[in-house]
């Protein structure tokens, strides 16, 4: 049936004019792989598609199947990665058919790359999404290739003594969260529910319980990964060493996680909230900020810290409709203090608790609530991005950093139409993180010796018209915060990949030595740069672009 169809529209096109033919062939796009004339969709990948539905039928998805594919398509925290559609979406249910469709799309990378059907430059025809909340527009979501949806391997399981927890990538952190209260555990994971597991955790992971485990990614003990070839490996501190390593704050360089086994720790109910306070407050609140984590200093031995308290957060929120700011600041206990839901002790010291405010959700709760509550205001599928930088703790660093915030607020105030909410975020990274869980290549333990800010804008905008102006603006404003922070010393090179623009370079501050050991892993497992090349969503390790 198929290739009699096929027969009768290519006699038609031998007497067709030039755009008829183009007419017909839009026809065909859209018979074969439901694909709108829109959606450019190369040859090759045509010829790709057709073998993927050979081999993993039940697995394909195509945008003939509208709502199957709109469901899937569609679903991403940023508006910019929403409107890119792929030509095909692969939705596996087990490691074994994962395996089979990057084996596939593997021979695929190699075929292009041989006999030059695509230009080098457009050898990128993957993409990987688990959770798909990255701010980064083109990350997650590729236009006319195929997305890897990985939302299946959404696994969550406890071992028989409580101690150990297996999580597939494309898990969130609400479901995690309420599985693992039942059983009164947690492990180091997001502090947003909406978040998925796989990008979270291979960015590093900052956590609730960060000061007295590390990062998120320090506490996994086992990755189960899919490399190029489409061999699927454990990688563990004793199997694949340098990988395991390699992939804590790695992203994803070396392979497809497709699941992750985090050490667990007795956990009941916390205490913590947001307090919401008005923009006379900023200088206290900064002052508060500077105080709080100057208590971590370990050259300040006589200054004690309590390492159940987490955070602050404090967010400054420029709201342009109606040219306001507001402040919020999240601050957590993470254990029940001994007085129920009274602030503990470290919290009521602190200058936030002088703080004026509108309004306070602190309380006693369960971990999955307080990660409800900071995720308020949060609104998928709207236009935004992020940008962060580190600095030392220094409060001339951070009064700076404010102020130039604020001259930005100055210039989206100006902008014709309203609807951004402009984010200026201040949270700390602490020295003792560094040194807590199992070792990477972060390059950390070494440089970070002293409390340090990760500083980070997170705007969000309703027109699609403002993206240009929003983009620039974040990136001149981080560029001025670098400036002054490199000329007054406190500058860190180290960026949190899960805050960063896509111009900004994560691996900056890994130092020389650790990158090449990055490569060296790179070229180990994945010699011919697939996830290089083939994958061009997300951050590439600088000096492999072109494969080995």
């Amino acid at each position: 049936m198929l290739s009699t169809f096929l027969i009768a529209i290519y006699s038609l096109l031998v007497v067709l004019t030039v755009k008829s033919r183009r007419e017909v062939m839009d026809s065909i796009n859209q018979e074969l792989y439901g694909a709108s004339p829109d959606i450019k969709v190369s040859a090759s990948s045509k010829r790709l598609i057709q073998v993927l539905q050979k081999v993993l039928a039940s697995c394909i998805i195509l945008p003939s199947d509208t709502d199957a594919f709109n469901a899937s398509a569609s679903n991403y925290f940023a508006q910019q990665s929403n409107t890119t559609r792929p030509a095909c979406i692969v939705r596996p249910e087990t490691v074994e058919q994962l395996s089979q469709a990057v084996a596939i799309l593997h021979q695929e990378f190699l075929a292009r790359r041989a006999d030059g059907r695509d230009k080098p430059n457009n050898l990128g025809f993957v993409s990987l999404r688990s959770g798909g909340h990255s701010y980064s527009g083109a990350s997650a979501s590729i236009e006319g290739g195929v997305l890897l949806d990985l939302s299946r391997f959404s696994e969550v399981t406890v071992s028989n003594d409580g101690t150990l927890v297996t999580i597939g990538t494309g898990a969130r952190w609400s479901r995690v969260n309420q599985v693992l209260e039942a059983k009164k555990i947690a492990v180091p994971g997001g502090r947003n529910g909406a978040v998925g597991v796989g990008g979270f955790t291979l960015g590093g992971g900052i956590s609730f319980f960060s000061q007295r485990y590390g990062l998120a990614c320090s506490n996994v003990i086992e990755y189960q990964v899919v490399l190029a070839s489409g061999d699927v490996v454990i990688a563990s501190a004793t199997s694949n060493t340098k990988l395991w390593r390699a992939l804590k704050g790695g992203a994803n360089n070396f392979g497809i996680v497709t699941r992750f086994t985090f050490r667990a720790f007795p956990c009941g109910d916390i205490w913590g909230g947001c307090l919401f306070s008005p923009s006379f407050e900023s200088s206290r609140s900064i002052d508060a900020f500077h105080a709080f984590v100057d208590r971590a200093d370990p050259k300040k031995p006589d200054v004690e810290y309590d390492d159940y308290a987490s955070g602050p957060l404090v967010c400054f929120c420029y709201l342009q409709r109606p040219g306001v700011e507001i402040i919020s600041t999240f601050i957590t206990y993470t254990k029940e203090p001994p007085s129920g839901s009274d602030w503990p002790a470290c919290w009521k010291k602190s200058g936030f608790k002088s703080l004026w405010r509108y309004w306070s959700t602190v309380k006693q709760r369960t971990l999955s609530s307080a990660c409800q509550d900071l995720a308020v205001g949060e609104k998928a599928g709207l236009s935004q991005t992020v940008a962060g930088t580190i600095v030392k703790n220094d409060k001339a660093t951070l009064d700076a950093a404010y102020a130039f915030y604020r001259e930005a607020c100055v210039e989206v105030k100006k902008v014709k139409g309203k609807g951004i909410r402009f984010v200026f975020v201040l949270q700390p990274l602490l020295p003792a993180w560094m040194h807590k869980g199992d070792p990477n290549y972060l390059g950390l333990e070494n440089t970070m010796t002293e409390p340090h800010v990760l500083i980070s804008f997170s705007p969000v905008w309703i027109d699609v018209n403002h993206n240009e102006f929003v983009e620039d603006l974040i990136r001149r404003t981080v560029g001025k915060i670098e400036r002054f922070a490199r000329e007054r010393g406190t500058y860190h090179p180290y960026k949190y990949v899960n805050y960063c623009a896509a111009w900004q370079d994560p691996f900056e501050g890994h130092g020389e030595e650790n990158l090449e050991i990055l490569r060296g892993v790179s070229r180990e497992y994945d010699a011919e740069g697939f996830f290089q090349r083939a994958c061009p969503g997300g951050f590439k390790i600088p000096g492999l672009e072109e494969g080995s």
